[in-house]
């Protein structure tokens, strides 16, 4: 029950993030007289709105002629993360119908019982679909997806922790009212997608991105349920619970990534990766290895001079080669595999290597994550950028010590896998979720691009 109610906290804790987030982010432009769909903006990142016309207004109107593969090009841009939104939301259907019939079952409930669970779902996304639909055209599709993802991971949150199923079917209440990223997502795809065919290939990719979700979402759960019992020890009767906790946690990563927020979302990662690698780390060795401070000295100035020729001789290569979005998610794969193995892993010198490897990786998520950060500025605003990236870091390591010490003596006991584990494992888990991030970013033009655009 202490890991579920900890990953029910790490889901708020995303949820809160991405509601201060958006508490901070203007709003869209919208057009009087014509269908638009804005781009969200990214406060001091040098993304500004970007407004996709597709109207009948001549080219003198709109300041320029956009070639056919532009158009197209901004409107995959612009539909991405209406797809992504109906996709994780889908999902979290597909796990409901594979996880929630045996858990009210599992909390004392009949057949009758579990019934009325479903049918609240249902009759509230009859009541909340309409309504958001129409909340939509007034503040924005991509703010209501928005929010229909924040009421999805809430609702997975609130499950995760419920003590009856009167409450769950309180949470299937609250799934059902925000349960409407489909119809946003087809109003929205009209918006942006000229009449014709194109209009219809569009939908049509809306329908399969709900019928993915609803695919992929019980073999998700399934995956999550194991991994909660073989990875992190929890018992069978707590399976369900940690399954709806990790939705919660998907739904809220994704809320984060469709706002845009990639850079400061690897740096977060980045920065608990920082903490996990050092202090935690300490403690770790200390209480297992049998480190005394020369050992502990020794590993740390190790780590340091691996991750100074990674970013002196190594990483200006791979990002010559592969780019700067390939080179960061390279770094986290290889820090989420070393920084999981070495947890595990407790015989020297394997031990050592592999967390020499997870500094590597590390080191070079980070320095790709700074240089993404200047590619996707404008240059008039690429130090001040890179400034804030570096305070917004330093902010996240105001609170991901307490995180990382508190699942470490969460862990201390075995009952969560292997003694001690439990930080590490949670930030490789959040390392490798974080690794397909940086390559949204490939997708969008860089600050330098946005500039000429405006010029011409």
């Amino acid at each position: 029950m202490a890991l579920c109610r900890h990953t029910s906290s790490l889901s708020l804790f995303l949820l809160l993030s991405a509601a201060a987030a958006l508490a901070v982010t203007p709003a869209a432009p919208r057009g009087a007289l014509r269908p638009a769909v804005s781009r969200p903006r990214l406060r001091h990142f040098g993304q500004r709105s970007e407004v996709l016309v597709l109207s009948a207004d001549p080219p003198a109107q709109r300041g320029a002629v956009r070639s056919g593969a532009a158009v197209r090009s901004a409107a995959t841009g612009a539909l991405l993360p209406i797809w992504l939104a109906v996709f994780v939301q889908m999902v979290g259907v597909g796990i409901n119908l594979s996880t929630l019939p045996l858990f009210v079952l599992s909390l004392g409930g009949t057949p009758l019982q579990l019934a009325s669970v479903v049918s609240a779902f249902s009759g509230a996304q009859m009541l909340g679909g309409p309504l958001l639909v129409r909340v939509s055209g007034r503040v924005g599709r991509l703010a209501v997806l928005r929010c229909c993802l924040a009421g999805n991971a809430l609702a997975a949150l609130l499950t995760s922790v419920a003590p009856g199923y009167r409450c769950v079917a309180l949470c299937r209440v609250l799934a059902g009212l925000f349960a409407a990223s489909v119809p946003v997502a087809q109003v929205a795809v009209t918006d942006v997608v000229p009449a014709g065919a194109a209009t219809s290939q569009a939908l049509s990719r809306v329908g399969s991105a709900a019928s993915a979700g609803i695919i992929a979402g019980p073999a998700i759960g399934g995956v999550l349920g194991l991994a909660a019992r073989h990875l992190l020890g929890v018992p069978p009767h707590r399976e369900a619970r940690a399954v709806f906790a990790a939705s919660a946690c998907l739904a809220a990563l994704v809320l984060l990534a469709t706002m845009r927020l990639l850079v400061r979302w690897t740096a977060l990662v980045t920065g608990l990766a920082v903490v996990v690698t050092i202090t935690t780390y300490a403690v770790f060795a200390q209480q297992f290895l049998g480190y005394g401070q020369p050992q502990l000295s020794a590993t740390q100035s190790g780590g340091a001079a691996v991750a100074l020729l990674m970013q002196l001789l190594l990483l200006p290569r791979l990002m010559s080669a592969i780019g700067e979005a390939r080179s960061c998610a390279a770094g986290l794969v290889v820090l989420a595999a070393a920084l999981a193995s070495s947890a595990r892993v407790r015989t020297l010198p394997l031990h050592a290597l592999l967390f020499l490897a997870a500094r590597a990786g590390l080191a070079v998520a980070e320095t790709a994550n700074v240089a993404l950060t200047a590619r996707h500025s404008r240059p008039a605003e690429r130090g001040p950028n890179l400034a804030y990236l570096q305070s917004f870091q330093a902010g996240c390591r105001v609170i991901t010590p307490w995180i990382a010490n508190y699942l470490f003596s969460l862990s201390l006991g075995g009952k969560y896998g292997t003694p001690g584990a439990l930080p590490f494992l949670g930030t490789a888990l959040l390392a490798l979720l974080t690794a397909p991030v940086p390559l949204l970013l490939q997708r969008r033009p860089t600050g330098g691009q946005r500039q000429a655009r405006r010029e011409e």
